[in-house]
Parts: C-alpha cells; structure tokens; sequence
C-alpha cells in the first residue's frame, strides 16, 4: 500500500510533468552533459510533438555531401512539353524521400545515383534530356545535414511558409508536407527537389537524412532530467546561422552565457 507521502509525490510530479504537445515547434538544444554522440551539443526542430511521441530535425549536424552532389547522384528531371515540368506530370513522380538504393519512377528520392526516370540534370547545369532545366545555382556548395540517427536513408526538407501565400512568391505546397507552425513546414516529397532544381523551391530550406524520434513520454522525461533545453524556433537560426554556432545561438536566445551553462539548469 502506497504512504501518504508516496501519494503526495506521484502527485507533484504529475502535475510537474510537461504537457505531451508543448514542444511542437521549438527548438530542443543539448545540455552540455548529453553524452550521446548523435545530439552532443546538438539543436533539434521539434516537428511534430502529441500524445504518441515526438518527430525532430537535428539543424546543426552537417554532412560531407553538397546539395548540388546529391542532386546528381539523383539525376534529377522531369518529362516537360516545354521548359517546365506540369504540376500534373510533378504529381505522378511523387514519393517518399529516400536516399538508400535506387530511384524509381514512382519518384522516391535516393542516394546511390541509379534512377529509372528518363533524363537527367548533373549539378553543372547540363541537361541529359530534352525539357530538363539547370540545377539551381544558389544550392551549389551548400550541405546537407546529417536529421538524426533514425531512418538515415529517409530525406526530409525544412522550409519557410510564405505567410501571406502570395502567389508571386515561390510555391509552399507540396505533395507530403507537415505544417509546424505558421512560418516553417517540414517536406518529404519528391516534387520540392524539382521546383528547388529549377530556381521555384521555397526561399529558404535545409535538406537532411535522418531523423530524430522519441516514443510517448520518453521526451518529457528527458526534460524532467535536464538533458535538454527548449527556446521557441527562430529562422534566423535554422537558414542564416552558421551550423557550428547554432547551438551557442540557441542557449543565448534565453538569456544564458554557454561558456557558463552548467547541467542544473532547468529547461525553458
């Protein structure tokens, strides 16, 4: 039989615990004790956070492949009437993306460089195939990111909202995309490569392999034992920030000096 003072304790720590949800678009930063290799001095993008567990991007873990190399090993391209690919044609390529094995023309995204969709465009801009279009110049040099240690071969593309959904602006819509919040949104489809391939991507976005996932309750927990910080999601951070300095960028958003952070401070 439980004490009273085994009863007051279940209690308190009930009503201490974080509300499963509450982390949905903000940005999880690594306490300096987190001794796991894949978040050491990590900063994770909460994607997704409800009552069957948490979905997350880690933005500050870059790999040794650029945005225009992987383009290529893709070989990238789409069946055009002219000069632009049909949002029709965009359509029927759709899938998963994916970067473990070859690409098929139901339009999983991979890494291995085979693919069974006619034509292709390499990151020099030179087109194998009548109707293909230059690789958009301003990926060129730019890296992917390592998401997290989860699903590694799975290609995820974070980007901005336009919030007003101006239509001069560039399309924020595609095939498999999850809202985060008003200005970011989480892409994992094939059709996003080509509309960033021909210049008609979203303005800003980071494309990474792998993720980071938390079964129900075991986030709150790790935040219960200190072993992560929360502060809300900045863009500056995740599209303007250097990668090696968005985790001294994210501790210094809530007011702490992480030369002095120590592992008792307690989470946002």
């Amino acid at each position: 039989m439980d004490s009273q003072e085994d009863k007051q304790q279940e209690k308190q720590d009930v009503e201490k615990a974080p509300t499963p949800g509450y982390l949905q678009s903000q940005l999880l930063i690594a306490m300096p004790a987190l001794g796991d290799p894949s978040f050491k001095q990590s900063v994770t993008l909460i994607c997704q956070h409800n009552d069957e567990g948490c979905f997350g991007l880690t933005i500050n873990r870059p790999i040794q492949i650029t945005l225009d190399e992987l383009f290529e090993q893709l070989d990238i391209s789409v069946k055009t009437d002219a000069t632009l690919a049909t949002r029709d044609e965009q359509t029927q390529m759709d899938g998963l993306l994916t970067a473990e094995g070859s690409s098929t023309a139901d339009g999983s995204l991979t890494a291995d460089g085979s693919s069974t969709a006619e034509g292709s465009v390499s990151a020099d801009g030179s087109s194998t195939a009548e109707g293909s279009w230059p690789i958009n110049e301003s990926i060129k040099g730019s890296l992917a990111l390592k998401g997290g240690p989860v699903q590694p071969e799975q290609g995820f593309v974070i980007h901005e909202i336009d919030p007003d959904n101006n239509a001069a602006w560039h399309k924020t819509s595609w095939e498999n995309t999850l809202k985060i919040n008003d200005k970011l949104a989480v892409t994992a489809s094939r059709d996003i490569l080509y509309d960033i391939a021909r210049g008609r991507g979203p303005r800003n976005f980071l494309l990474a392999l792998g993720c980071a996932s938390w079964a129900p309750g075991q986030i709150e927990q790790e935040m219960l034992d200190n072993s992560w910080l929360n502060c809300p999601a900045d863009n500056r951070i995740l599209f303007e920030i250097p990668f090696e300095d968005r985790w001294r960028s994210a501790i210094e958003t809530l007011g702490f000096d992480a030369n002095l952070i120590s592992d008792e401070v307690g989470h946002a």
